[in-house]
């Protein structure tokens, strides 16, 4: 479509007697494709509608054709007032973009009250004009200032004499933002000889017009009005000003004085005590003026004879003032003039009174554990600090239904200075407070001074709404009793409250019986018992232990908690028992077991664990192979026994076999011995046969065989002589035995 063209080739191929043919043809089409581009445009006024300020304008172009718009530009074709910015050079068809353009506002415009900006958007295929336009409304005002001598005085206005020359000037301001056209200046009574006949001004812009006149007897007030057209709608402004003389007569009397602060309240004034403006004075004529800014009063053009000056109190500090110096001691002073006279020093003197308050809040302590509904009372003292008296007082707290009661020193609802009141106000605490865990109270206290003006002075008080409520317990615990298993230990608990509070639902779980209801006033105690039966672990451990805890709860339902732990120690005896027998039976002294030599012995020890604790890491005297029991693990419980075995060949003469069992009872070396005695001979050729010796293999606890160790024998022993006479002895019967046979 940019192309403006299409084109297609067609391509022929044949086969003519073995020979290949080939044609191409291209056909191409030219077409005009259309291109076409629009453009709209808005603004936005930035800030007041004065010249100077700025619009920013956008300006959204779009290709309507059906090509790309190439070397596209943006300008204001029209005044050239707008400049644009990021115009892109290309435009795909149906594709929009959206440019940007500022402008400065003109006073034209302003005064027109609309702005226009356009853009004429141009490529090589197409152009497209689009503008838009800002309205606004712009501010039009005049004022006018007029002045009789360079004065602009409130009634009486400016002092001159009669036939004096006046000269009046007015001057004329544009304060809005258009220009004002057709401005005119009109005088109704004439007194100001001032005309002004249709003149422009451009904002901000003065035009001073002057005339003279003379001054006639009398208070005279002057007054112009200008008017002037202005604004996109022509509207139509006005503005008033007046200036006020007063002539007197060339002969006449007057009447002088201050009216001053007296600072130190003495009674007398002094250089460096200021005067007061602003004050109204009232001669006895009906004549009325203000003193001035050093506050010097005047009334002039009066005729000789007595007249009275009254002072306005209530002008003089709002009110709050007390008269100290004047010529009759008040706030009227009567005075005689003559012909002619002018009167000075007719002064008066005044305390002004300062307004003060001060207040103290005193919240009473809340209690321990506090919750909605207990009562809120807070002691406010109010004094008067200032210099009259105060009225109508009162203080706002914002508690809901407040309650006041007011101790006044003197005349209910009355504050002299430097009185104190005292106001009690009573409520209580909120659900919201107490969930806020704070109680926070601005008190404001109010009155009303001599002038009426409201005095205010405010105190805070806050508490934290936590609670004081405590508990404590202890533990102690007593073995009631032998230490054994199943012996019991009685445990004792005592519980205190320890805050200022009751508390209630006094608890120490299953097991315990205490000895009150479960209510315990502030610092009252309660005790608990409970027993504990003792284990063979605890005996082991020679400790026993317990730990309490105590619950209860407050006035505000919260739970406290409160634990403690006791140890008892548990002193059982430990000892181990050693029986050593031959064969069945025990031989502990004497001969003993009488067996022959040679003989193999049975011999078993059995160890008793006696006492209340376990014995552990058990072990035997080693000189004799013993065969211990399987799985013994080296521990005996209390009462509990093992048998071990062994043989062992008798050895002629009397012999003593000594066991020890060692093991260890709470980190203690516990030991046991037994012993067991036997005594073996020879026996000759015709000694009669013996009875069967102890030599049974049948041991008292007839226990497998397992790990072995050795047992120590102990006792007499047989020398080597004797051993080789036994020897000899043994041979001289064998061979005997051996005669005896041959013999037969």
């Amino acid at each position: 479509m940019d192309a403006g063209r299409v084109s297609t080739t067609g391509t022929a191929t044949a086969d003519y007697a073995g020979t290949g043919l080939t044609a191409t043809e291209e056909v191409a089409v030219s077409f005009d494709a259309a291109a076409a581009m629009t453009s709209t445009v808005t603004g936005v006024l930035d800030g007041a509608a004065k010249a100077g300020a700025g619009i920013t304008w956008s300006a959204t172009l779009t290709n309507t054709g059906a090509v790309t718009l190439t070397g596209l530009t943006g300008s204001d074709g029209t005044d050239g007032t707008v400049t644009w910015t990021d115009v892109p050079t290309s435009l795909a068809p149906g594709e929009s973009v959206t440019v940007t353009g500022t402008s400065t506002l003109t006073q034209a415009q302003v005064d027109a009250g609309s702005a226009s900006g356009a853009i004429t958007a141009t490529a090589e295929q197409a152009t497209s004009t689009g503008s838009g336009a800002v309205t606004f409304a712009p501010e039009s005002t005049v004022t006018v200032d007029l002045t009789v001598n360079g004065e602009h005085q409130a009634a009486p206005g400016l002092i001159v004499t009669d036939k004096d020359a006046l000269t009046w000037s007015a001057t004329v301001t544009n304060t809005g933002d258009t220009t004002l056209t057709g401005i005119t200046l009109a005088d109704a009574d004439g007194l100001t000889g001032i005309t002004l006949a249709d003149r422009t001004l451009a904002p901000g812009e003065s035009a001073v017009v002057t005339g003279t006149t003379t001054a006639a007897l009398g208070e005279h007030t002057g007054t112009v009005t200008v008017t002037a057209v202005g604004g996109p709608d022509g509207a139509t402004i006005t503005a008033t000003d007046a200036a006020t003389y007063t002539a007197e007569p060339i002969s006449a009397s007057s009447i002088t004085g201050q009216v001053r602060a007296d600072l130190d309240g003495d009674g007398e004034l002094t250089a460096d005590e200021p005067g007061i403006a602003g004050v109204t004075v009232t001669l006895s004529t009906g004549a009325t003026t203000t003193t001035d800014a050093d506050g010097t009063y005047r009334f002039g053009g009066l005729v000789a004879g007595d007249y009275t000056v009254t002072v306005d109190r209530s002008t003089v500090n709002a009110g709050r003032a007390a008269v100290t110096v004047s010529p009759a001691g008040s706030d009227s002073a009567a005075v005689t003039v003559a012909e002619s006279q002018a009167l000075t020093g007719v002064d008066f003197g005044y305390d002004l009174l300062e307004s003060g308050m001060s207040v103290t809040a005193e919240l009473t302590p809340l209690p321990a554990d506090p919750i909605a509904g207990d009562p809120v009372t807070i002691t406010y003292t109010i004094t008067n600090t200032g210099e009259n008296t105060l009225t109508d007082l009162g203080v706002d707290t914002a508690l809901a239904g407040a309650e006041l009661t007011w101790t006044w020193p003197g005349t209910p609802g009355e504050l002299a200075p430097g009185e104190s009141v005292t106001v009690v106000v009573s409520s209580v605490l909120t659900e919201e407070q107490v969930a806020a865990w704070t109680l926070a109270v601005t008190g404001t206290a109010t009155g009303t001074d001599i002038a009426a003006e409201t005095v205010t002075a405010s105190a805070d008080v806050s508490a934290e709404l936590v609670t004081a409520s405590a508990v404590t317990v202890s533990e102690v615990g007593v073995l009631a009793g032998e230490a054994v298993v199943g012996g019991t230990v009685t445990w004792t608990a005592t519980v205190t409250n320890t805050g200022p509070a009751t508390l209630t639902g006094v608890s120490l779980g299953a097991g315990w019986t205490l000895d009150c209801d479960g209510t315990l006033a502030p610092g009252a105690s309660a005790t608990a018992t409970a027993t504990s039966v003792l284990t063979q672990a605890d005996l082991d451990a020679h400790l026993v232990g317990s730990q309490v805890t105590v619950t209860a709860i407050t006035r505000s339902g919260a739970t406290l908690t409160a634990a403690a732990q006791a140890e008892v120690q548990v002193p059982a005896a430990s000892a181990i028992g050693v029986r050593v027998l031959i064969g069945d039976q025990e031989y502990p002294t004497g001969t003993g077991a009488a067996v022959t030599t040679g003989d193999e012995l049975e011999v078993s020890a059995v160890i008793t664990k006696t006492g209340a604790t376990t014995l552990t890491g058990i072990t035997l005297s080693d000189e004799v192979a013993w065969q211990l029991p399987a799985g013994f693990t080296g521990n005996l419980a209390p009462g509990e026994s093992l048998t071990v075995t062994a043989t062992q060949t008798a050895v002629a003469g009397s012999h003593t076999l000594t066991v020890t069992a060692t093991g260890t009872e709470a980190g203690s070396t516990v030991t046991g011995t037994g012993t067991a005695v036997y005594t073996a001979s020879d026996r000759g050729q015709d000694d009669p046969p013996r009875a069967d010796p102890p030599t049974t293999r049948n041991p008292p606890h007839d226990a497998p065989p397992s790990t072995t160790t050795k047992l120590a024998i102990t006792g007499a022993s047989v020398g080597g002589a004797g051993l080789v006479a036994l020897l000899l002895v043994g041979l001289g019967a064998l061979l005997r035995r051996r005669a005896s046979r041959h013999e037969a």
